[in-house]
């Protein structure tokens, strides 16, 4: 997978690592960039002169209008800004995970919330058991495995 292939897959929902400017008024630029990554949503997709546009929500719920994928420098040093048209991309916006359900769901409230390891195990013994009752044996597991979390603290 190229760069091209994730940028191509993002549409509206889409959940990313975004950077942040450090003025949020100012334009982007090499100076204006956070140095880490937050975890936001893409709203809207715009695309013009073959150049995709963003708005995406921070989780905080800041929503940051036509953000572009990536910023294009010249290089700082006059060792590297000879003749050449040599340009360095920073990248603004990588593909993200969305957070993993047993991080979001109340795990000792929500029957059928269990790892994914549990889960898979589950559904490799019941194929190899057809005699088993599927639908009794899956919630009997999940019940068990929601008894057996702990509440935090």
């Amino acid at each position: 997978g190229s760069d091209v292939d994730w940028i191509s897959a993002i549409n509206k929902g889409s959940v990313v690592h975004a950077k942040r400017k450090l003025f949020p008024h100012a334009a982007w630029s090499r100076g204006n960039l956070q140095s880490q990554w937050e975890t936001a949503t893409v709203l809207k997709v715009r695309t013009s002169s073959g150049e995709a546009l963003l708005d995406v929500q921070y989780v905080d719920g800041h929503v940051e209008k036509k953000m572009p994928f990536c910023l294009w420098f010249s290089p700082r040093t006059k060792q590297h800004s000879s003749s050449r048209t040599e340009k360095i991309s920073v990248a603004l916006i990588r593909p993200g995970l969305p957070d993993p359900a047993m991080s979001v769901l109340p795990l000792e409230r929500t029957v059928g919330a269990c790892s994914e390891k549990i889960q898979s195990a589950l559904v490799s013994y019941m194929k190899n058991n057809p005699t088993a009752s599927k639908q009794s044996l899956q919630l009997l597991v999940w019940m068990k495995y929601m008894r057996s979390m702990a509440c935090a603290g």
